[in-house]
């Protein structure tokens, strides 16, 4: 390895949040600010609603607008003007595009999500649906009926004769004149004269709880979310017959047709009918885990957005399915076991990547959510939010419940301590065989649900909601250890020689080197006081707050935030394995970034300087790390020239190609030094450049391997 030390200097005003884009150096070609990135899954998310127009496919999720262009292999969010990303409908008429939101109305684009614009605003009305007759578009309602556009959109209007505002309108279909309203208690309406009047036609329905409508022709469909299951009707609604014959469950959350061939989806799976309805076959053997929410024909193929699965493609009428996913994966843990990375998931089991996130795969467990993972030994443990714990000893190919003894199955925390298993479903119960048998190891705690588990040595840590607790004797007992600590609901508890450091929810971070007989509040410089996890490396810490990710290089003395790339995303929990940090977050799967870019700068001195400066890199060959070190004045120029100016440390090769950023932040004044690994580059001539402001200084830096 390789390292650089540098010192930045850098004036005290208080951190801002950037706007814009800064201009760097001619010398860089490509991205001038290092940061958080994406890892490729686990894919997955909640899809509520899809589009489909020519090659142009939109999909509607809890995080915003995604785009296809090409049969779902890429997407593209396109959130821009959105100002509530819940949605619910899509619809593409001509070349305009519609958004239906959770609570702010109907969003129009005419140039395919780039921008969107607020045409119709319903404060706290869910729109729920979208139609055309082909002269006019209808947009149904949570509890405010049926509304009508005569001109693509620009003015809306209401159309309720007839119709119970108090039911939502879940669902819309246009057939030659007719446009049909499925709605959550009164089943399905009928409206021949563009909207002016609705009529219910429910004759052959017994369930009035319609979720999904399709048409073909003059042939429509029904879909109910009760013991219905799928209707048909040839005569315009006057009269429905059900067809369920071969489906295993007749609550049905959506369908879609295209000629005699019809989609059925619910939270079992999907099924199809290939003459009409008259028979039905299961096509689920892809999507055993997930409930479908939506489907649309795309030409021949079908596309199925899910709950917590994403979108899955099949082109071969649904003999086998793909997931094309988004990464919008709720991630409740993360977990280092050997050289992989381990990803538990809401409701898609458990997720493993051998190579950093460039991968991940499905390892098992599938329609649970997976709270807690630990390993012991051959076996990994993980631990399911209702379901309690199981065990696999190769790797997820088979797992096996393992809760005998357990009183309670919902999983909060698991942790080992050698042959030692503890888990917490309130109370803690420890395992002496690997999970064979259970038993309670709760004394000293009482009433008080264990939330967190964490072992240093011969020690176990436990965090309640409001203390934290000790036991040296692998759980027979258990002592209260709180002073100092106030009273808070405990989130993570890490320990590294003879520090041990407790996040809380509203009180920040904690510092207790006495096995937790006092602890220290380090929140002098930390803006965030609801902590969710704390990894450390060596004596550098990292944390994720409620206001983004930070890191101290000195036991908690002083914090550096770290969210570059991240930022507005709620990161749950931290792992470092690899030389990376990961991050898994809520409905935006993993991240990563590089160790080396978070942890890489140190403030040596607090001292302010009198002017910028960049020294020469030492040692100087080095091979493959070396130290550089940098200094930020308080007024070296200026400050109403240059303001809060961002200190950039770049390091190029001898072409002018960026390597990589080693700084790229607001700093207090001050000398900094930073390591440079070059253990990945080959031998040869470097420079790195500083700059701040109008200051610029470059140095050059010679790798000898």
């Amino acid at each position: 390895m390789k390292k650089i030390i540098f010192t930045i200097i850098i004036h005290y005003f208080p951190i801002r949040r950037l706007i814009g884009i800064s201009l760097c150096s001619t010398l860089l070609l490509g991205n001038c600010y290092a940061q958080w990135e994406q890892t490729n899954g686990p894919y997955g998310g909640w899809v509520s609603s899809i589009a489909v127009s020519g090659n142009n496919i939109f999909v509607g999720t809890e995080n915003g607008v995604y785009y296809s262009t090409n049969n779902c292999e890429n997407w593209t969010q396109v959130n821009s003007g959105l100002s509530n990303t819940d949605i619910y409908s899509i619809g593409i008429y001509g070349t305009k595009v519609f958004t239906g939101t959770s609570s702010t109305g109907v969003f129009e684009s005419t140039n395919w999500g780039l921008n969107w614009t607020s045409v119709f605003d319903l404060s706290n009305k869910q729109v729920r649906a979208f139609a055309s007759d082909g002269t006019n578009i209808y947009a149904g309602t949570s509890f405010n009926g049926i509304y009508k556009s005569t001109n693509n959109g620009a003015n809306w209007f209401t159309v309720n004769n007839g119709i119970n505002t108090y039911n939502r309108i879940t669902a819309l279909t246009a057939s030659g004149s007719y446009i049909f309203a499925g709605s959550q208690g009164n089943g399905v309406y009928v409206s021949g004269n563009g909207g002016s009047s609705w009529s219910p036609v429910n004759n052959g329905i017994t369930n009035l709880y319609i979720y999904s409508l399709a048409s073909s022709g003059i042939n429509i469909y029904a879909a109910s979310m009760g013991d219905g299951g799928v209707y048909f009707s040839s005569n315009y609604g006057t009269s429905w017959v059900t067809i369920n014959n071969g489906l295993t469950s007749t609550m049905i959350n959506t369908i879609d047709v295209s000629g005699t061939i019809i989609f059925a989806g619910n939270d079992y799976g999907i099924f199809r009918s290939t003459n009409n309805g008259s028979n039905w076959t299961s096509v689920k053997s892809d999507l055993t885990t997930y409930p479908i929410n939506i489907l649309k024909f795309k030409n021949s193929n079908i596309l199925a957005g899910s709950a917590f699965g994403g979108v899955f493609l099949s082109t071969n009428n649904g003999t086998n399915w793909l997931q094309k996913g988004f990464n919008l994966q709720y991630i409740p843990c993360l977990k280092v076991i050997g050289t992989n990375i381990f990803a538990g998931t809401s409701r898609c089991g458990i997720y493993s990547s051998s190579n950093n996130g460039n991968n991940w795969i499905n390892i098992g467990l599938p329609d649970l959510s997976i709270e807690a993972i630990t390993g012991s030994g051959s076996y990994i443990f993980a631990g399911d939010w209702g379901t309690g714990v199981y065990r696999t000893s190769n790797y997820g190919q088979n797992w096996i419940s393992i809760n005998n003894g357990l009183a309670g199955l919902l999983i909060y925390a698991i942790e080992s301590q050698g042959s030692n298993i503890f888990v917490s479903n309130g109370p803690v119960f420890r395992s002496t065989n690997f999970g064979q048998n259970w038993v309670n190891a709760n004394n000293g705690i009482n009433n008080q649900a264990v939330y967190v588990i964490t072992a240093s040595d011969s020690s176990i840590f436990a965090g309640t909601d409001t203390t934290i607790f000790i036991s040296t004797n692998y759980g027979a007992s258990w002592n209260r250890k709180n002073n100092g600590l106030p009273s808070s609901w405990i989130r993570a508890i890490v320990c590294s020689g003879i520090y041990t450091f407790a996040g809380t929810w509203g009180n920040g971070i904690f510092l207790s080197t006495n096995k937790g007989d006092t602890w220290t509040n380090l929140n002098s410089s930390l803006t965030g006081s609801y902590i969710n996890d704390i990894s450390i490396s060596g004596l550098n810490i990292i944390i994720s707050s409620s206001n983004g990710i930070f890191v101290s290089t000195n036991n908690g003395t002083n914090w550096l935030q770290r969210s570059q790339g991240i930022e507005g995303k709620i990161v749950y929990n931290l792992c470092i394995s690899n030389g990376y940090v990961f991050a898994g977050t809520q409905n935006n799967s993993v991240w990563r970034r590089a160790l080396s870019e978070i942890m890489g700068i140190q403030n040596i001195s607090s001292k302010v300087p009198d002017k910028y400066s960049v020294s020469q890199n030492y040692p100087n060959p080095f091979n493959p790390v070396t130290k550089i070190r940098f200094e930020i004045p308080f007024n070296g120029f200026p400050i109403k020239t240059f303001g809060n100016d961002r200190v950039v440390l770049i390091v190029y090769d001898l072409l002018g190609k960026e390597i990589t950023t080693l700084v790229n932040e607001k700093l207090q004044p001050g000398t900094y030094e930073v390591t440079f690994d070059g253990s990945n580059l080959p031998s040869g001539i470097y420079f790195y450049k500083l700059t701040s402001g109008k200051y610029s200084e470059s140095r050059k830096l010679v790798l000898l391997k």
